[in-house]
């Protein structure tokens, strides 16, 4: 199974972008601490790692888990930590070993 890293682009763009035209930064929903606010932060786009892409997200939303897993505490994790994995785009790069998408792929997650 590949591995996906989606990065959080809400503004949408018409074009697959290279690499090179890539932003540097995209917007994250963001719990910076334990119960803390959620909160939209600019964070830099990252680059995919082997058997990840990276995708030029097009259409996102908040899954009901994702609010009442932050809200009762069942984010075991260290923060901050993005939410939101309801997601479909674009994929924008691919990483070495990435076999299953090419740029320009089209993809959703749920």
């Amino acid at each position: 199974m590949v591995d996906i890293y989606i990065g959080m682009i809400l503004k949408s763009l018409h074009q697959v972008m290279s690499p090179m035209s890539l932003p540097a930064t995209h917007k994250a929903f963001i719990v910076a601490e334990r119960f803390g606010r959620l909160q939209v932060q600019d964070l830099p786009v990252p680059r995919p790692g082997k058997g990840q892409i990276l995708v030029k997200v097009k259409a996102a939303s908040l899954n009901p888990i994702d609010w009442e897993l932050h809200k009762y505490d069942g984010l075991k994790s260290t923060y901050p930590i993005s939410l939101g994995h309801d997601v479909a785009g674009d994929v924008v790069e691919v990483g070495e070993d990435s076999e299953d998408f090419v740029v320009g792929d089209r993809m959703c997650a749920s």
